[in-house]
């Protein structure tokens, strides 16, 4: 009874072993051949061979190896071939082409699912090898083994413009060339940057020595370096020649915008006058990326009753700093306000262009005192006092004085008049009002009158102004 149940309990695992074998694929290389029957080194030798799927389940997608030697070495030239996924009984035809430069005995071997990635029924029905023999014609590549299959390459990679910022829109532009001798049929092709996929680009086919030229326009959201990678054949939909060179890359250094700023704005003389000029002053500022060129500055006037006046002044930054002066004479009094602008003529791709103007200052233009001209400083116009300097060292017979002003005077007093404080001429400070417009000459001429009702109708020519008060 024992020996019965341990044959049923063989029986019973042949059995599962058979149910489960028979659930599995089976890919076997059925045919393998070349012609012509008997190639030379001149002839393109065509290698073919047949996959077929014996199993009872589909086959997922596998690899074939097509292997190229001699008898010491079978498997010297060795290139992968993607078989796709097979349904039971169904075949895939394997082809390829090279050129043999060296006469001799050769080994061509076709070996599919070579590291039995496949969970298969058998492991032993894989591989096919056939001997062959080269003649000589005469014929030398220089090389043993010349493939004829597509390769294709990314000949070119470029970008534009030339220093980008974060604010560019950059160009790519990317050429895929076939520099195989045999067609490419439709491909893909990736680009990827910062290692991260860009974009996919469907490829309808490329012959021999034929280039299609891919561009895209990108633009980045950082600074920095950026790597930018197009990829041919990414998914290796094509047998080529070499797999090894279908990548190009370039790093893109992606700057950050400039932002041009006015830092300090001002202007001279504190009390400007009609007539007289005057400059304001800018101080221009980078906090951003590099600027190329020259940039314009501009100073927007506006008075209370006339149209904006705009002076410009061309600038070049120097340690990421400018300063422009820009020269004005005011023809009318009144109140005016004064903007600096940088980069005012927006030549200039920033990144804030709201922060270019400075804060608004506001001054009054006046008209000048008459009694400018007279020796040394005089009032400014406005109301204020200066302290004069010394009169002209020959007198002061050519100084034009004005009625209604009242000056100090310290000097000597050549005839007193009808002052008894002066009888020995002595050095007096003496307040004097003008009482009519006119010169005053060595001789005395025109009405000089003291605060106290002296008249002096000779002034020495010793005489110093003191002040000026209206």
């Amino acid at each position: 009874m024992k020996r019965f149940c341990n044959v049923i309990i063989l029986l019973t695992l042949l059995f599962s072993t058979a149910l489960l074998l028979s659930c599995l694929p089976d890919l076997i290389v059925t045919q393998a051949g070349y012609t012509p029957g008997q190639p030379t080194t001149m002839d393109v030798i065509s290698f073919s061979a047949e996959i077929e799927n014996a199993g009872s389940n589909p086959a997922e997608t596998s690899e074939l190896k097509f292997y190229l030697g001699n008898f010491e070495d079978p498997f010297r030239h060795s290139v992968p071939f993607l078989v796709p996924a097979l349904m039971n009984n169904e075949t895939h035809i394997f082809e390829r082409d090279a050129t043999l430069a060296l006469a001799g005995d050769w080994v061509f071997t076709v070996v599919v699912d070579e590291e039995n990635l496949l969970e298969e029924v058998s492991d032993q029905n894989n591989q096919v090898q056939r001997n062959f023999k080269v003649t000589d014609a005469g014929r030398n590549y220089g090389a043993p083994l010349a493939f004829h299959n597509p390769d294709l390459v990314i000949s070119e990679l470029t970008y534009s413009p030339e220093n980008p910022t974060t604010l560019s829109s950059i160009e790519l532009t990317a050429v895929v060339r076939n520099i195989g001798r045999e067609r490419a049929e439709p491909f893909s092709v990736r680009l990827d940057i910062q290692n991260i996929e860009f974009q996919q680009y469907e490829i309808d086919g490329l012959d021999a020595s034929s280039s299609r030229t891919i561009e895209q326009s990108w633009t980045p959201s950082t600074g920095g370096d950026h790597l930018v990678t197009f990829i041919a054949d990414h998914g290796n939909a094509v047998f080529e020649d070499s797999d090894n060179n279908n990548r190009r890359s370039i790093t893109i250094p992606i700057n950050t915008p400039p932002d041009l700023i006015v830092e300090e704005m001002g202007f001279q003389p504190e009390n400007p006058t009609v007539g007289n000029g005057m400059s304001f002053r800018a101080l221009v500022r980078n906090t951003g990326g590099p600027v190329t060129g020259s940039f314009d500055v501009g100073f927007r006037l506006q008075s209370d009753e006339d149209s904006p006046i705009m002076l410009e002044s061309s600038a070049e930054l120097e340690n990421n700093a400018a300063t422009i002066t820009m020269p004005w004479t005011p023809t009318s009094e009144g109140s005016y306000n004064v903007i600096a602008i940088a980069d005012v003529n927006a030549s200039i791709t920033e990144s804030d262009e709201e922060n270019n103007q400075s804060d608004q200052l506001s001054f009054e233009v006046c008209t000048p005192n008459p009694c400018s001209g007279l020796c040394g400083q005089m009032p400014d116009g406005c109301g204020n006092v200066l302290i004069c300097g010394e009169c002209p060292p020959d007198g002061p017979e050519n100084v034009g004085f004005c009625s209604g002003y009242y000056w100090t005077y310290e000097g000597l007093v050549d005839n007193p008049g009808t002052c008894a404080d002066t009888p020995d001429n002595k050095v007096k400070y003496y307040r004097l009002r003008v009482c009519a417009t006119g010169r005053i000459a060595p001789e005395g001429r025109g009405l000089v009158t003291y605060s106290s009702g002296c008249t002096f109708p000779t002034l020495a020519v010793e005489l110093q102004c003191r002040g000026c008060d209206p």
